[in-house]
């Protein structure tokens, strides 16, 4: 299986899509007018939908324009975005959030400038309870002082609750939507999911649209129309596995200060900034002059990669 997606992988023409991907990136500026939009979680409505090829796309747009990114991988069900970059750090999102990994042996340089990986443990246990975590959105808020962009990657949100726990913490929410595949009730059915959970949709993605169209995908904004654009390796190690009895470590303990001392943060990454008002499709945004937020202690120049 490992092979097959390697091969799969390999036949992505991930540069091409990138420059797809600017509209994306476009519209998620303009959306940050009034309201910040500096971390972005992206789903899907089932697997196989070009969710993580779509994330992975964005951050490296994101990356190019000359902002520190990071993409987040929390697929902990299905992580693909090692494999996609070629880097595999020696620790991942668990390990850093039960307190056994500083946060910058974690988050590793790729081959793209600009970008950066955070990856994900395999086989972790209830990842949406690990998502949900206070020490999760804790990281999350720590993450976004330290980048210009965080891209996460979730699992499908149609398929498991994982996306809807994780959207409630982001700035935004880009569905990704494969043409021809996914089911009109079902996408429905991923937006009302989003909506109850109080996320911000910034618009769905439309993927594998054919060549003639949009070679790979479109983008359709809050008002459901759809925006086209026109055109003119190093040594990885491996995650480690972790045992299923350890993982119960408390990810919601008091002493969060502690924690932050062990991952190499401050204490004041991790405090909750004031949020903006929720806007859904349709709703009219409103300016957040507190949203500005205080630069970090981690500085992402310090990574080795």
């Amino acid at each position: 299986m490992a092979n097959k997606s390697i091969k799969k992988f390999a036949k992505i023409d991930l540069e091409e899509l990138v420059r797809k991907s600017e509209t994306l990136l476009a519209n998620i500026q303009f959306a940050s007018i009034d309201e910040p939009v500096k971390t972005v979680l992206i789903t899907s409505t089932g697997p196989d939908e070009g969710k993580s090829t779509t994330a992975l796309a964005l951050a490296t747009a994101m990356a190019k324009a000359g902002k520190r990114t990071l993409i987040m991988d929390c697929d902990m069900r299905r992580r693909s975005q090692g494999k996609l970059l070629g880097v595999h750090p020696a620790a991942g999102v668990y390990s850093v959030l039960s307190g056994r990994a500083p946060l910058k042996k974690a988050v590793a340089k790729t081959n793209i400038p600009n970008l950066y990986l955070l990856d994900c443990e395999p086989n972790i246990a209830n990842p949406a309870s690990v998502l949900a975590s206070q020490r999760f959105a804790a990281l999350l808020r720590a993450l976004s002082r330290s980048f210009d962009y965080v891209v996460v990657d979730t699992p499908p949100i149609g398929t498991f609750v994982d996306a809807a726990v994780a959207a409630a913490l982001v700035d935004g929410v880009a569905l990704v939507v494969r043409q021809r595949v996914s089911k009109k009730q079902a996408v429905a059915d991923a937006l009302a999911q989003l909506k109850a959970a109080d996320a911000r949709i910034l618009g769905l993605v439309m993927t594998f649209v054919p060549q003639e169209k949009s070679d790979y995908y479109c983008y359709y904004n809050e008002e459901n129309r759809r925006v086209k654009k026109k055109h003119s390796d190093g040594e990885s190690t491996t995650l480690q596995q972790t045992p299923a009895e350890e993982m119960d470590l408390g990810l919601d303990e008091d002493d969060m200060q502690a924690w932050a001392r062990r991952i190499g943060v401050s204490a004041e990454d991790l405090q909750e900034a004031p949020k903006a008002p929720v806007r859904h499709a349709g709703h009219a945004a409103t300016p957040n002059a507190s949203a500005k937020k205080a630069s970090s202690s981690f500085a992402p120049g310090s990574f080795k990669g």
